[in-house]
């Protein structure tokens, strides 16, 4: 983007694109990401995450509208209100869907174990949607402050603000790659029990998918472990031969025959 110092109609920003946006390749983003919204939605209200799908088809939804400013700018790289569309579209829509990968994070947690997080659950939604919020606004105010504004200094503050928008959200990527990378190194290191209501859940091809799709793999290959009819004990997966808990309770009935024969 440069200033644009010849442009004299009140439509004309003094901010614009250098070069004029594709529209075959933006209409196909546009269709795509217009195409993900109802399924998102339908997902969530079939498996119950209302919240998560909602977060993300908000997402979509603001990526819809910066690809349809993308797309209007092709006619008029200089037009202010489609440079607007465009900008708070293709920025904040991203960080609505990394605020969604934020608040699935304790519900994987939980189905893991709690012993192998790597921060305080007190301080996890604190700072991330604290980050997120200060993210969120920095990039609306700067977006349109220095889209819709005249004078050069009033341009560049908002250029700042939304720079530094992007770089909070940037910080808080970060954070949360660092702490689900030593998760993963967690759950590959340790020995460690696990809960067998969640067994359909850990050999669920769709689970390890989403994993890999949202981190890369955190060590779900170590978790092949099935469902047992009897709760009371704990299966235990380890990155080792694996043994199911029904072989468990086959051996501990032939040590405890072993012993009656004695």
């Amino acid at each position: 983007m440069a200033n644009y110092t010849d442009c004299t109609l009140s439509r004309c920003s003094r901010v614009f694109l250098t070069y004029e946006p594709s529209l075959a390749g933006n209409a196909v983003f546009l269709t795509l990401f217009a195409v993900l919204i109802p399924l998102t939605l339908g997902l969530g209200i079939k498996y119950k995450s209302s919240i998560f799908a909602t977060t993300i088809a908000t997402g979509l939804a603001l990526e819809v509208l910066g690809y349809i400013g993308r797309v209007l700018l092709h006619h008029n790289p200089h037009d202010r209100s489609d440079l607007i569309l465009f900008l708070i579209g293709t920025i904040m829509g991203p960080t609505f869907i990394c605020c969604a990968v934020f608040l699935i994070m304790p519900r994987i947690i939980t189905v893991y174990g709690e012993e192998f997080r790597s921060w305080r659950p007190l301080w996890y939604p604190f700072l991330f949607y604290a980050l997120t919020a200060a993210s969120l606004v920095l990039e609306l105010a700067g977006g349109i402050a220095s889209t819709v504004q005249d004078n050069l200094e009033q341009i560049n503050t908002g250029i700042r603000m939304l720079v530094a928008g992007l770089a909070i959200q940037l910080v808080a990527l970060a954070i949360f790659v660092g702490h689900a990378m030593l998760f993963a190194i967690a759950l590959r290191t340790r020995h460690h029990t696990l809960d067998d209501k969640f067994a359909i859940l850990y050999n669920s091809g769709l689970f390890k998918a989403f994993l890999f799709g949202t981190g890369g793999d955190t060590g779900a290959e170590a978790l092949e472990v099935a469902p047992s009819a009897d709760t009371t004990i704990p299966l235990r997966a380890t990155i080792g031969p694996k043994q199911s808990n029904l072989q468990h309770q086959q051996q501990q009935q032939n040590e405890r025959q072993v012993f009656n024969d004695k």
